[in-house]
């Protein structure tokens, strides 16, 4: 006896279709009702007709692929040093076969000590994925840096196995407030 298998067809992030697979092997799709959709029209469909009767549930649809090429707000960071250690203010993975472009504003402020910087940063910084590793693509390239002490709070873009990472440096014994955001536009081969 045959084995008969269902799996949701997504687009967009709604359901729109069911594949039927005879055996493991695609037999064939039929349109389905979204979320909230009648499914009545949809019961003329013998396809769908059968697919309801057998009371089989259909799988969840695979995800869905990269957009060709997407924009996406960087979640606003804040973080708070007290020391000149080194520290991660964000970490992204890179997808696989992907190039990730970043514009991003860093502001450095501690309005409490005399003497302590304050600093506004904005900088594009290009990073890819082949397969496995992440690079850096170029240096980053300092749109705006305007300080009132140059040099005197570092800032580092470097990646780290498949991972994209920005760190700071803060100043010892001083409460610096770091203030991260920006957009990041993803480009790959393998969208729709």
């Amino acid at each position: 006896m045959a084995t008969v298998t269902y799996k949701k067809v997504a687009f967009n992030g709604a359901v729109v279709s069911i594949n039927k697979y005879v055996d493991g092997i695609f037999s064939s799709n039929f349109g389905a009702p979204k979320l909230g959709d009648s499914e009545i029209p949809f019961l003329l469909n013998p396809d769908y007709r059968d697919y309801k009767n057998s009371g089989i549930i259909a799988q969840d649809p695979d995800i869905e692929p990269l957009l060709y090429s997407e924009y996406k707000d960087i979640i606003p960071v804040r973080l708070i040093t007290t020391t000149n250690t080194v520290t991660e203010i964000v970490r992204y993975t890179l997808a696989q076969r992907t190039m990730y472009v970043a514009h991003l504003e860093l502001d450095i402020v501690n309005m409490t000590d005399a003497g302590t910087p304050v600093r506004h940063l904005e900088a594009t910084i290009t990073a890819k994925r082949i397969s496995n590793g992440a690079s850096l693509v170029s240096t980053p390239t300092v749109l705006v840096d305007q300080t009132d002490v140059a040099g005197a709070i570092p800032v580092s873009a470097i990646v780290s196995g498949n991972d994209f990472v920005i760190r700071v440096t803060g100043i010892s014994g001083k409460t610096i407030h770091w203030h991260l955001s920006g957009k990041i536009k993803i480009i790959t081969n393998d969208g729709r």
